[in-house]
């Protein structure tokens, strides 16, 4: 058996149940029977009932999600639960004659046997209700279980109307929900998936701690993931420059060492330098700069969008706000500007991302301000800067203003 077991994923999706396992410690490959572009390992399309006993006996444990629309409260209530395909069964017996450890996950009311129930409320950092079954043929211990708290609505005739939030309380992520795609993939903790694709996934929690338990059996302490892998290379070459190809050798699939970098500097805030960051620093270079935050203390924040981003440059007049550099100017070292949107108060800080909490840095002063509060330029400094410039340019200036506020 290999260091990191494989497991193969059926039924894969999106990959919520793959990112788990990956995380408890499994070398991941998936099977669906449509291409999922966003499924974060390697896959193959497939029928997976049309699977081979020899494919099979390639991995040491299965996980399968058949489709649950056959089963659903909606279904049920519909009354047209026959118009879906009932696979629970065939793929039960395709599982047990593999011979394989083997888990099979889905909705209330499937019929699976002696299914644990795993909930939200069981796992740190979730913040939805979602309860699925899992059989499997080995023990599953299930974590305690935790009175379910009020869900943000946007119903006003609740009596908690208005006094939840998003970004702080459980939500609703199936059908329409009630939430934004970025709070609902905060609150699932999947970061990368469309909302179509969360209304059907699992959370990775779930399958972390099933994995877990399935090393368990399998006499397996747990392995590391590809993250984790690549989170102790960075500290060991902490303040040295680590490149792509020793990135690419941590991880499998091989292609997937970017998604992890950007994870964690986005994610789980971890000061790593990129060419963007560090002149010094080439295409695929990569530098820790700092120590990483403790778990639990960064605060994930929506993503910048390119309108917001749009906006904050618009407003800002693709002028950095603490030298005072604009997009045709040239860097320290003889290069164009490279403009960036910062978090005035840093997320690190409990800054969020408003426009108000935004601002343009150059690349190079966004380097020193990375992680800081700094304070922006005031009128009267920006004005000694105006000053100081000849007569041409600060003409330029008074036609831009003019320009910019049609005086």
């Amino acid at each position: 058996m290999s260091v990191r077991p494989k497991l193969l994923d059926l039924f894969c999706g999106a990959g919520g149940a793959a990112w788990g396992y990956d995380e408890a410690g499994f070398k991941v490959f998936g099977v669906d029977i449509v291409e999922q572009p966003g499924y974060p390992f390697p896959m193959i399309v497939q029928d997976v009932l049309t699977l081979s006993n020899s494919f099979l006996n390639e991995f040491d444990a299965i996980h399968a999600s058949p489709p649950c629309q056959a089963y659903s409260d909606l279904a049920a209530r519909n009354g047209n639960g026959h118009e879906w395909p009932r696979l629970i069964e065939p793929i039960r017996d395709m599982l047990e004659a593999s011979g394989k450890p083997f888990v099979i996950e889905n909705v209330e009311g499937a019929p699976l046997r002696n299914p644990v129930v795993l909930c939200g409320t069981m796992f740190d950092g979730l913040r939805v209700i979602r309860h699925r079954l899992f059989e499997a043929n080995f023990p599953i211990r299930t974590p305690p279980d935790k009175p379910h708290p009020l869900c943000h609505t946007l119903d006003k005739r609740k009596a908690h109307y208005g006094k939840t939030c998003e970004w702080n309380d459980y939500v609703q992520v199936t059908g329409g929900g009630n939430c934004s795609v970025a709070a609902a993939r905060d609150a699932m903790q999947i970061p990368w998936m469309l909302k179509k694709e969360i209304n059907e996934a699992i959370p990775p929690a779930y399958t972390r701690h099933v994995g877990s338990e399935l090393l368990r059996s399998m006499g397996m302490a747990r392995q590391p993931s590809m993250k984790d892998l690549i989170k102790e290379h960075f500290l060991a070459r902490q303040g040295e420059v680590v490149s792509k190809n020793e990135l690419q050798e941590l991880v499998y699939p091989r292609s997937e060492w970017a998604r992890r970098i950007r994870e964690l500097i986005r994610e789980e805030g971890w000061p790593i330098q990129t060419q963007n960051d560090s002149a010094d620093l080439g295409p695929g270079e990569y530098r820790l700069s700092g120590d990483p935050p403790s778990p639990g203390t960064y605060d994930i924040a929506p993503s910048i969008s390119q309108a917001q981003r749009a906006r904050i440059l618009e407003r800002n007049g693709y002028t950095c706000q603490a030298c005072g550099v604009t997009v045709d100017d040239l860097d320290p070292q003889g290069r164009p500007v490279r403009l960036q949107i910062d978090h005035h108060q840093a997320r690190t800080h409990g800054g969020r991302t408003s426009d108000l909490n935004l601002r343009v840095l150059c690349a190079t002063c966004n380097q020193g301000a990375r992680n800081l509060t700094a304070e922006p330029p005031s009128w009267t400094w920006l004005l000694t800067q105006i000053r100081r410039t000849s007569r041409e340019d600060q003409m330029q200036a008074l036609e831009w203003l003019k320009d910019k506020f049609k005086t």
